[in-house]
């Protein structure tokens, strides 16, 4: 049995599942350019998020977060 596309997609699924991918690829340079900014980026991010991430950083961030939450009208 045959399955031919719909007419229109109605739904996002559908409007997904047929859009040109390959074609918006070859023939725009935008979906390129942000694939390689990713790639590019990727390691200048993930080190920024290790140092954010330390423990001793944490710790710090909580004993501000601390100091902020206590009440000042006593």
């Amino acid at each position: 049995m045959e399955r031919k596309p719909m007419k229109y997609p109605y739904t996002f699924s559908a409007k997904l599942a047929q859009f040109p991918y390959k074609w918006h690829w070859d023939n725009f340079w935008l979906p390129r350019f942000v694939a390689g900014a990713m790639v590019v980026t990727f390691p200048f991010f993930l080190f920024i998020h290790r140092k954010v991430n330390t423990p001793e950083n944490k710790a710090v961030w909580a004993e501000k977060h601390k100091k902020e939450r206590q009440y000042h009208f006593h």
